[in-house]
């Protein structure tokens, strides 16, 4: 019989090793009752939490979910610390500010690392000299994604991000599109699929951030380092259920899109392709590890808000030694094998 090389025995032993702690039983802590995950709002980058939900991805790696909705960041970073939500999907900035407080919060995979905002206008707002002067609506001031990425395209723009325009807080995407068509801003910061109702309600298209492909980490999901610690199988089993979902993700588009809409209360079906080309061809990674230089450029900006974030690292916010075991397991790239 004719021997594997040296390096497919280790990676064939790693595989088998991988699967049997699988199907290992929980320690009992994890396996008292049903663990919870929580999203923290209705926009379409939270799609792969929820595709790995409603597909069963949770259940086939052991570990079924019961998922939560917790509106905002803040909110759901609170739910993760008490300890009763033990993975929560949110933003970068949601996740850090909860570190920079105290929190023990580590991102264990990525749902994004490159900007996928558009920056739009009211009507008439086609230009950078049409937005000069004007309001711009934000989700929050400071330290979030939404304020510091739409600095940074009122920059691209040509425009100085502190005496050109001004800010006012309004709030999540369809309260920021409400705004600008009131009159009450005249801009805003908006993601996929909102983009494509907003354009049907005539609002125009200044800068779309996600043709820069920049390297900057938006999204992911995330844990405690003590949960880690007391259940470092739950997490296992949680990371490859993310996997699993990602995957069935780039592979089932109708059943995605359907998840989609049923989340997001949707039935526009050109917003609903839009999503899914969006993030599930465009954004979400097959290996979602969280990018460490995506990571370094969020952390600079949100130093520039926040000066606890200056002198930070990426490895502090970051664990992916779960992610890094599938990997080199030869697990994702099997999945997608032909």
């Amino acid at each position: 019989m004719q021997q594997l090389p040296s390096a497919g025995r280790r990676r064939t032993a790693r595989t088998i090793g991988l699967a049997l702690v699988l199907l290992l039983p929980l320690p009992a802590e994890a396996a008292q009752e049903r663990l919870a995950a929580a999203y923290s709002t209705l926009v379409g980058s939270q799609a792969v939490i929820w595709v790995a939900h409603d597909s069963g991805s949770f259940e086939r790696a052991g570990l079924p979910l019961t998922l939560v909705y917790v509106q905002g960041g803040p909110q759901a970073a609170a739910g993760l610390l008490s300890g009763s939500i033990p993975f929560v999907q949110f933003s970068a900035s949601a996740g850090v500010n909860a570190a920079l407080g105290g929190a023990d919060v580590a991102f264990v995979t990525s749902g994004g690392n490159t900007p996928y905002f558009q920056l739009m206008g009211a009507p008439g707002i086609r230009s950078a000299a049409d937005l000069k002067g004007k309001i711009v609506a934000v989700q929050r001031l400071g330290a979030d994604n939404s304020y510091t990425l739409a600095r940074f395209a009122i920059r691209h723009l040509g425009l100085d991000p502190d005496r050109d325009v001004s800010y006012r807080q309004i709030g999540v995407q369809s309260a920021r599109v409400a705004a600008v068509r009131s009159g009450v801003v005249q801009a805003t910061l908006l993601s996929s699929p909102i983009t494509v109702q907003a354009r049907k309600a005539g609002l125009s298209l200044l800068i779309d951030l996600m043709e820069m492909k920049l390297d900057y980490f938006m999204v992911g999901q995330a844990t405690t380092r003590s949960f880690i610690q007391r259940n470092p199988e739950a997490v296992r089993r949680f990371v490859r259920g993310i996997v699993l979902g990602i995957h069935f993700y780039k592979t089932r588009k109708a059943e995605s899109m359907r998840t989609i809409g049923k989340y997001m209360k949707l039935t526009d079906q050109d917003a609903l392709e839009d999503a899914y080309r969006v993030y599930s061809q465009g954004i979400v990674a097959r290996k979602p590890y969280p990018s460490p230089t995506g990571f370094e450029h969020f952390l600079k900006d949100l130093a520039q808000e926040d000066p606890r974030a200056r002198g930070m690292r990426p490895e502090q916010f970051m664990d992916v030694r779960f992610l890094r075991e599938l990997d080199e397991s030869g697990f994702i790239d099997r999945l997608y094998a032909p």
